[in-house]
């Protein structure tokens, strides 16, 4: 007899706040139409990598630089170094750095998306894409910049959007956006898999976690994954991690130009160190308040498995 995948069933509080947040994400697609553009569209930013290897707080160490116009949500969660950052947290309502994959590219012609969540089955390619609507996807970014509250000017910057599974929609992206720069964070595959362990397992890890009944992180069922489905977790978790980080290397053989990689043990251990490699990279200096305060809590804070 086949092995059944882990039942992650949804709790009433959690079906609760997901109508909630659905209905934040709608009244935040209405508002758009009356958004101006403040987002420069020539060179935008996308942070991925696996689930767990530290994508948000790439996102923090990018947003602090007041170099970008990033992408949000309405929602409350408390994550990276915005709350606290410098011992107090944004307001209740207010835009925080998320994924935008669900207000940018929803209802844009991808394949495997299901109402208020994603499948992803594999790289996916300009063939898997016929339909998608370019122009809709970049008047949504162009829309949805919002200003840092320590940006240094009002000027257009471009956008810095984040998601994990955005490296298996590279060549997508750059269809959108040609001129696209991507940060992909490398991460021991084993603390990987101990932290996606440690929320599935431990409901005060992160309380807004509300599971995945398929068995595999993030939906995604990459090639070969029929081969684990009957496996532990502990193996399921393996497979998929192995093979993101594989398909991360072979991104940033294709455009080694526009393919950044940081390695979350380096950041966590040498922050100074990585952030002069992002100011020569991308060409923008971290004001000094974000070097001498922002990162001796963020070497401690985020050193975690």
């Amino acid at each position: 007899m086949a092995k059944a995948a882990p039942c992650r069933l949804s709790t009433p509080l959690s079906i609760r706040s997901r109508i909630g947040m659905n209905l934040k994400s709608y009244l935040f697609k209405l508002s758009q139409p009356m958004r101006k553009q403040v987002a420069d569209l020539q060179a935008p930013v996308f942070i991925s990598g696996n689930g767990e290897s530290g994508t948000h707080v790439v996102l923090d160490v990018f947003a602090l630089s007041g170099a970008f116009s990033y992408t949000g949500t309405y929602g409350d969660r408390k994550k990276g170094l915005f709350d606290p950052t410098y011992g107090s947290k944004p307001s209740t309502g207010s835009l925080k750095p998320i994924e935008g994959i669900l207000h940018y590219w929803s209802g844009v012609g991808l394949p495997w998306e299901r109402p208020g969540e994603w499948e992803m089955h594999a790289p996916l390619t300009l063939k898997d894409c016929g339909k998608l609507d370019t122009e809709e996807v970049r008047r949504r970014y162009a829309r949805a910049g919002a200003a840092l509250p320590w940006a240094r000017s009002h000027q257009p910057k471009p956008p810095l959007d984040k998601m994990p599974t955005y490296v298996l929609m590279t060549e997508i992206i750059d269809r959108v956006f040609p001129e696209a720069r991507h940060v992909i964070v490398v991460r021991d595959p084993r603390a990987v898999w101990r932290s996606i362990l440690r929320r599935w397992r431990d409901p005060s890890y992160d309380p807004h976690f509300q599971g995945y009944p398929s068995g595999f992180y993030g939906n995604v069922f990459l090639p070969g994954h029929e081969k684990v489905l009957e496996e532990s977790d502990e193996i399921r978790i393996a497979f998929t991690t192995t093979r993101i980080l594989e398909l991360a290397l072979e991104v940033k053989k294709k455009a080694p130009d526009r393919v950044f990689l940081i390695c979350f043990e380096e950041l966590c251990a040498n922050p100074r160190s990585i952030l002069k490699k992002i100011e020569n990279r991308f060409s923008f200096s971290y004001a000094d308040e974000i070097v001498n305060k922002a990162y001796p809590f963020a070497s401690g804070a985020i050193n975690i498995s």
